[in-house]
């Protein structure tokens, strides 16, 4: 889709491309963050997978999509999924500690050492850097 984008013969089929995929990538949020809290958790992992696809580096794509897998018992599918989101900037531990997605995740080694990272990879950021202050 995005190569569509970037070699669109005019601005208005640019445009055209774009609202197209800002439209795919939204309706996939709206309808997977909202379904995977509701009845049908296996029907919003179909829209976040989707959304994944059109938005690879997208860090809340992948922690959606981590949640979802997790709430549908896919917890080595939440797991891959919450390493992708922590590789595209995910850096949130505390809504990752917090969210009930991830309850029978929680006391895994592999989730703690994902937490672990966040707190770390945040401590050592340069915006936080002393060298600011110089």
């Amino acid at each position: 889709m995005h190569k569509n984008i970037e070699g669109a013969q005019s601005e208005q089929e640019r445009w055209m491309y774009k609202r197209v995929y800002d439209l795919l990538w939204l309706l996939c949020w709206e309808r997977g963050t909202q379904t995977y809290g509701e009845t049908d958790p296996q029907k919003a992992v179909i829209y976040l997978e989707i959304w994944n696809i059109i938005q690879p580096d997208n860090p809340y794509a992948s922690y959606a999509l981590a949640a979802g897998y997790a709430r549908n018992g896919k917890l080595k599918g939440a797991l891959r999924a919450l390493e992708t989101a922590l590789r595209n900037g995910f850096d949130n531990a505390e809504l990752l500690e917090k969210d009930n997605a991830f309850s029978e995740l929680r006391d895994s080694q592999e989730f703690k050492l994902i937490v672990d990272r966040l707190r770390v990879s945040k401590q050592f950021r340069p915006e936080q850097s002393f060298l600011k202050s110089i």
